[in-house]
C-alpha cells in the first residue's frame, strides 16, 4: 500500500489502517508484504498441482463463518474439504501456520471429517474475525449456536437464477445463487428482509424472514421480475463509492438512521439504539393510570420489560387478563436527544404488517405518553384492549415515507398492504431516483440530479413526506392512506391483488404538483379564533387578518412554506442540506446572533440573503438598521444582539410531535402577541361553539405560542395569565410602534 516515500503516519496508510483493522507498520519485517489487497480479496480455493494453488478472481472476503458452515454441514460432499477463508490466506502467509501473529486459523487441505481440532480452530477464526468487522459479537465457544439459517432459491417465472445475489438489509452476509438457483445465509436471530439482486432483472425483495438461532427457517422464495424499462434500485452502499463525503454526512442523519431493527443484526449497540426507559433487565416497569397522560387505562396497564436483548410491551386488561404480549421488531426514532421513540410489532393475525405500540417515548422529558391508545388500541369503557384492523399496519398508513424502492400491493384476499422495498429510510435513490444504470454505466444522464429540476419540482420532492393529507387512491378501495398513492391498478384479471403508483422522485421530475397523489389535510391552528371580529365588550380583543394558517401537527413544513414568500424564491435546500451537516436540522450556515463585533454577522443563514450583500429586496445594509428591526420601541433590547436570532422570531415552535409545542413553523410570519390573547378570550383552539368566541371565559393553555414566547415563556407567553397576555400585547404595540420589525 505504500507509496514512495511514505511512511505508517502518512494518510494513506491510515486509511488502509482503518479499512483493514489490523496495525500495519512498513518498517517492520514482512509488513509490506501481509497487507496486500490480495491477502484478503484473492483467496487461493483452486487446485491445480497443489492444494490450494489458483486464487479466486471474484475479488470478495470469504469470512471465517462460509468455512464453519461447510464443515457443519459435512464438508465438501466427495471429499471432506472445506473452503479456505480469508484469514487463512496462503495467498500471503497470514494467520496460517503456528508462528502467525495473532493466530493460526488454517484447518489443513485435507479430508476434515475426522479431525477432531479443526471446528475448534475455525470457531476461533470467527469469533477473531466478527470482534474485528462482523454485526455478530463473540460469545465464547460456539458462535454457530446463536446463528438460523435461512434458506431458498431464486427464481425467474419458476426457472432458476445462477448469479443473483441475496443479501440481508443489514449485516454483511450474502450468498450468490449456483445454477440451482439455491441461496443460504447464516444470521443472528432475528428478522430480515431478504433481496436478490441480478444485473439483467429487477431486484425483489421479500420482507420479515426470519432467523432462529440454532434452526434452519427453508423453502424461502425469491422470484426476480423483468426489468422491462425501469432500472433497479441498488442501494445506498453503491452510492458511496463515488459519493463518500455525500455518504458520509447522510449515514449521520434522521433521514437515515429513523427505523432500525431491534435484535443482534442490527449495526448500533442496543443500549444506544433503545433510549427508552423500559426498565431494569429483567425486571421491567409498568405503566398505569397513575402516570401523567394514561388516566384512561383504568385499572388497566402497560407492562414493560427488557431481557436477553428483547424489547416487549404486555397489555393487560382491567380485569387482570392478558390481551396479549407484543415484541418491539422496530425502533422508530430516538437517539438525538430531543426526539421521540416509537416501537413497531407484529400483530397474531395481523399477516406481515408491522403495527406501533400504544405507548411511545419522548426524549426532552424522559417520559412516556400514550400513541392512539383510546383510538386504536384500548377500549376505555369497556375496560380492554382490542385488536387493531390491518389498515393500521405501517405498511398501509405510513412505510412510503420511510423506505426507497418500494413497490406496494394490496392484497385483497387477506385485506392489507404488502411491500418490498430496497432499503428502510430515505436513501440516496429516494430523491434521485432509482441507480442501478448509472451504477453500472456511470452515466450521469440515467440518474436524476434535483438541483436541475424546476424550483417547484424540487419544493415538491420534499414535500411529497413532510405535509400531511390522505391518498387520492384508497388502496383497498375505501380507506386512504397516509403516503401519496395516485391509482389502485389490478395486476391482473381476476387475482384481487392492486398495484399502487406511488409518489416518486421521478415525479417531481416531471410534474410540479402533487395534487394527484395526496388530498392535503393539514392540521392547523383555528383561525376564527383570532379572525372573527369579538361581539364581546372585552376591548382588548382586536382582529388579525394578516396570518396565514399556522402548522399545529408535526410533518407540514412543506404546506407552511409553501404559504409564504420565501417560497416563491427558495426550496428547501437553499436552507437545509439534504445529505446532511453537523447540525441535527441539517442547516447549511446557523442562525447565530445578528451582530458580531459590532458588525453584521454575515455568517447568520438569514443574513446571506437578508444581510448588505445579500439579493433579497428586504435586507439590512447597516448595524443601526438591523438594531432597529430587534429592539424598536422596547429599551430593555437595547444591548442584547447576542440573543436575537431571527429564528425566535420567525420560525415559532406552534406544532406538535410529542411535547407542547416541540416543531417550528415554516411559515416564516411572525405570530404578534394579540393571536394568543384572542384565541384565549375565544375559548382556546379546542372550542368549537362560535358563540364562545370573545366571551372570555377559558384558562385552556390550548393557545397558539407567539414570536415573543422565543425569550419571554411567561409573561407574554400562551401559558401565562390573561393579564399577561394583555400586557405582552401592550408591549408588543410599544415595540412596534417604536420601529420594531423594520427592515429598511
Amino acid at each position: 500500500f505504500l507509496l514512495p516515500g511514505e511512511t505508517s503516519t502518512d494518510s494513506t496508510v491510515q486509511l488502509v489502517t482503518s479499512h483493514t483493522r489490523h496495525s500495519y507498520d512498513p518498517t517492520g519485517a514482512g509488513g509490506s508484504v501481509s497487507s496486500r489487497c490480495v491477502a484478503c480479496h484473492m483467496v487461493k480455493t483452486a487446485k491445480s498441482a497443489l492444494p490450494w494453488d489458483i486464487a479466486d478472481h471474484t475479488m470478495r472476503v470469504i469470512k471465517p463463518v462460509e468455512s464453519l458452515d461447510m464443515f457443519d454441514a459435512g464438508g465438501n460432499a466427495s471429499d471432506g474439504l472445506v473452503i479456505p477463508h480469508s484469514c487463512a490466506s496462503s495467498t500471503v502467509g497470514c494467520h496460517n501456520s503456528g508462528t502467525s501473529p495473532g493466530g493460526n486459523y488454517l484447518v489443513g487441505v485435507g479430508d476434515l471429517r475426522s479431525d477432531s481440532t479443526a471446528r475448534v480452530t475455525l470457531l476461533s477464526a470467527v469469533n477473531a474475525y466478527e470482534s474485528k468487522f462482523g454485526t455478530r459479537k463473540s460469545t465464547g465457544s460456539d458462535v454457530a449456536a446463536t446463528l438460523g439459517a435461512i434458506e431458498g432459491a431464486v427464481t425467474l417465472g419458476g426457472v432458476p437464477i445462477e448469479g443473483a445475489r441475496v443479501s440481508p438489509d443489514r449485516g454483511e452476509d450474502y450468498d450468490v445463487t449456483a445454477a440451482d438457483g439455491k441461496f443460504r445465509l447464516l444470521l443472528p436471530g432475528g428478522t430480515y428482509n431478504l433481496r436478490a439482486q441480478h444485473p439483467s432483472f429487477k431486484t425483489t425483495t421479500i420482507q420479515n424472514v426470519s432467523a432462529m438461532a440454532g434452526a434452519v427457517n427453508a423453502g424461502i422464495g425469491l422470484v426476480l421480475q423483468s426489468k422491462g424499462t425501469e432500472a433497479a434500485y441498488v442501494g445506498s452502499q453503491k452510492c458511496k463509492i463515488c459519493h463518500d463525503s455525500h455518504y458520509d454526512k447522510w449515514v449521520k442523519t434522521l433521514h437515515n438512521r429513523g427505523l432500525r431493527y431491534v435484535d443482534a443484526g442490527d449495526d448500533r449497540d442496543l443500549n444506544q439504539q433503545i433510549v427508552a426507559d423500559f426498565g431494569a433487565e429483567g425486571v421491567g416497569r409498568t405503566i398505569s393510570s397513575t402516570v401523567a397522560d394514561f388516566a384512561a387505562l383504568g385499572s388497566a396497564q402497560i407492562r414493560l420489560l427488557r431481557q436477553n436483548g428483547k424489547y416487549t410491551m404486555t397489555l393487560v386488561n382491567g380485569d387482570g387478563t392478558t390481551f396479549g404480549t407484543f415484541e418491539a421488531v422496530r425502533s422508530y426514532g430516538g437517539g438525538r436527544g430531543d426526539w421521540k421513540q416509537r416501537f413497531l410489532t407484529r400483530l397474531p393475525g395481523g399477516g406481515e404488517g408491522n403495527f406501533i405500540l400504544p405507548a411511545q417515548w419522548g426524549e426532552a422529558k424522559k417520559r412516556w405518553k400514550p400513541y392512539h391508545l383510546t383510538d386504536h388500541w384500548f377500549d376505555s369503557t369497556a375496560q380492554k384492549f382490542k385488536s387493531l384492523a390491518k389498515r393500521r399496519s405501517f405498511e398501509y398508513r405510513c412505510i412510503a415515507c420511510h423506505s426507497t424502492g418500494l413497490e406496494a400491493e394490496y392484497v385483497a384476499a387477506v385485506d392489507e398492504v404488502r411491500v418490498r422495498f430496497s432499503e428502510l429510510n430515505t436513501g440516496c435513490e429516494r430523491c434521485h431516483g432509482p441507480g442501478g444504470d448509472h451504477y453500472r454505466t456511470g452515466d450521469k444522464t440515467k440518474i436524476l440530479n434535483p438541483s436541475n429540476f424546476l424550483l417547484s419540482q424540487q419544493k415538491n420532492l420534499c414535500s411529497g413526506c413532510h405535509t400531511r393529507g390522505n391518498s387520492v387512491a384508497a388502496p383497498d378501495g375505501n380507506n386512504s392512506s397516509g403516503y401519496p398513492v395516485a391509482s389502485r391498478t389490478e395486476t391482473s384479471a381476476g387475482s384481487g391483488v392492486f398495484s399502487l403508483k406511488l409518489y416518486s422522485a421521478k415525479d417531481s421530475e416531471n410534474n410540479p404538483a402533487s395534487t394527484g397523489f395526496l388530498a392535503l389535510a393539514p392540521t392547523v391552528w383555528s383561525e376564527d379564533t383570532y379572525k372573527v371580529t369579538s361581539t364581546t365588550a372585552d376591548p382588548t380583543f382586536s382582529p388579525v387578518t394578516n396570518l396565514r394558517p399556522v402548522a399545529k401537527g408535526h410533518r407540514q413544513q412543506g404546506i407552511d412554506f409553501s404559504q409564504g414568500l420565501h417560497s416563491a424564491f427558495l426550496t428547501c435546500s437553499t436552507c437545509h442540506d439534504p445529505h446532511g451537516g453537523d447540525n441535527p436540522a441539517q442547516l447549511k450556515k446557523l442562525d447565530g446572533s445578528l451582530i458580531v463585533n459590532g458588525q453584521i454577522n454575515e455568517g447568520n443563514l438569514c443574513l446571506q440573503c437578508h444581510g448588505p450583500n445579500g439579493v433579497a429586496s428586504r435586507k439590512f445594509t447597516t448595524v443601526d438598521n438591523l438594531k432597529k428591526h430587534f429592539v424598536g420601541g422596547i429599551s430593555s433590547h437595547t444591548g442584547q444582539e447576542s440573543v436575537f436570532t431571527c429564528t425566535k422570531c420567525h420560525f415559532v415552535a406552534t406544532a406538535s410531535t410529542f411535547e407542547k409545542w416541540d416543531i417550528k413553523s415554516h411559515g416564516f410570519k411572525a405570530i404578534e402577541p394579540q393571536v394568543s390573547l384572542n384565541m384565549w378570550l375565544s375559548g382556546g383552539d379546542d372550542n368549537s361553539d362560535p358563540t364562545r368566541q370573545g366571551v372570555g371565559t377559558t384558562t385552556s393553555d390550548d393557545i397558539m405560542p407567539n414570536s415573543c414566547n422565543g425569550c419571554h415563556q411567561h409573561n407574554i407567553a400562551r401559558d401565562g395569565s390573561l393579564a399577561a397576555l394583555k400586557t405582552g400585547v401592550s408591549i408588543y404595540n410599544a415595540w412596534k410602534s417604536g420601529g420594531g420589525g423594520a427592515v429598511q
